[in-house]
């Protein structure tokens, strides 16, 4: 995590070409939620980030965290588009793809495919 905002001379191309307008589906999710329900979900989505980010995760770990699905809607997805890259820096391409195909906000889906794509060029 920064607190500057900055842009590296290598990627200042993607930075320009995402300022194209590109139509975008609406944001379905809402993480409004009461006080003692925050109080409830919050550790629990704070919890199954940081096992996901755990240095010796297995792939069955992996699998119990991310697809768990006992939180509400916007956070299950903010935790599989989160799955999805962690997979994809272990190189668990099948789990990063499924991880995005759980996540029911479009919008989200259609971030991380864009961020995916601009990815992958940058990688060959």
């Amino acid at each position: 995590m920064s607190d500057s905002l900055h842009v590296y001379a290598s990627d200042f191309e993607a930075v320009r070409s995402s300022l194209d307008r590109v139509e975008a589906p609406p944001n379905t999710d809402s993480f409004a939620l009461d006080r003692p329900t925050w109080d409830l979900v919050l550790p629990q989505a704070v919890e199954r980030l940081d096992l996901l980010t755990g240095r010796n995760l297995s792939r069955h770990e992996f699998e119990a965290c991310a697809f768990r699905n006992d939180l509400p809607r916007a956070y299950e997805n903010a935790i599989l588009v989160a799955a999805a890259d962690v997979a994809r820096r272990r190189r668990w391409q099948d789990l990063a793809v499924e991880s995005i195909n759980r996540c029911s906000n479009a919008l989200l889906v259609q971030l991380w495919s864009r961020w995916r794509t601009r990815w992958e060029e940058k990688e060959k």
